[in-house]
């Protein structure tokens, strides 16, 4: 299945399982975000997905309208890089979110648009204000906010409305984890928030230095996984043992019904 997104002819999306992804690229991904912030017309939503999101979804209809109703779905990871190409896709390289993240803020500094940050603990979001500022000087950071870590109330949701409304940002990026962080950007594009609501995750403590990076050679042999698994094993070692080989059983019959239907 394919879509051809209307408001960015450059890009369109192939189903990966019951997810569509968007056919892109740093360059395009981050033009498309600029654009967007420019024109502050309405609400837009953006995701990154990995083997995780993408069966996550599968089991939670509510995480899959949230992802597939984003107006940006980057391939985050290497399989989904590896699933897009089996469709026939031109797709040399993940779109990784913490890379993304800083293009985008180097393109928003040049083009003074606003940004805001939010998600996770204070210490961090004022680490990242650090990083970002040394990194990108002429960044205007109008919006920060570290949310309790519970449900919020309706009337919290409708304070933190206005407060991003009033804070002029165009741009916000939202660490809450997956699929808390669609869930939340999904919410925005509902209530009709203005600007582009990016649900990053682990880009928030990896651009503000309190969690390491993943080498660049380890990204490119597709052993992020192995890496993220060594720095949390506690939290992550379920994850690891139970998604990917999910993926890979619904990927192949997925292809598999491709291919009869040809």
């Amino acid at each position: 299945m394919e879509q051809t997104l209307t408001y960015a002819p450059q890009l369109h999306r192939r189903q990966v399982i019951q997810t569509e992804v968007t056919v892109c690229d740093y360059e395009s991904a981050s033009n498309a975000v600029i654009a967007w912030a420019k024109a502050y017309d309405r609400t837009y939503t953006t995701c990154h997905v990995n083997s995780h999101g993408v069966v996550n979804g599968v089991h939670q209809p509510n995480h899959q309208t949230a992802m597939n109703e984003c107006d940006l779905v980057t391939p985050d990871g290497s399989t989904i890089v590896k699933a897009l190409q089996k469709l026939g896709e031109s797709v040399h390289d993940r779109v990784y979110g913490p890379d993304l993240m800083e293009i985008v803020c180097e393109k928003a500094e040049k083009e003074g648009l606003p940004i805001g940050i939010y998600g996770g603990k204070s210490e961090v979001l004022d680490a990242l204000e650090v990083a970002l500022h040394s990194r990108y000087p002429a960044l205007k950071i109008t919006y920060k906010h570290s949310p309790p870590f519970r449900a919020l109330t309706d009337e919290e949701k409708a304070a933190e409305d206005e407060a991003q409304r009033a804070s002029g940002a165009t741009i916000f990026f939202i660490g809450l984890g997956c699929p808390k962080q669609e869930l939340y950007v999904h919410e925005k594009k509902l209530r009709g928030v203005p600007g582009v609501f990016m649900a990053v995750g682990a880009a928030i403590d990896i651009n503000s230095g309190l969690q390491r990076k993943c080498p660049r050679w380890m990204q490119r042999h597709g052993l992020e996984w192995l890496f993220r698994l060594t720095q949390n094993p506690k939290r992550l070692w379920k994850r690891y043992a139970k998604y990917p080989f999910l993926f890979l059983l619904m990927s192949n019959r997925q292809m598999a019904a491709i291919k009869r239907g040809r």
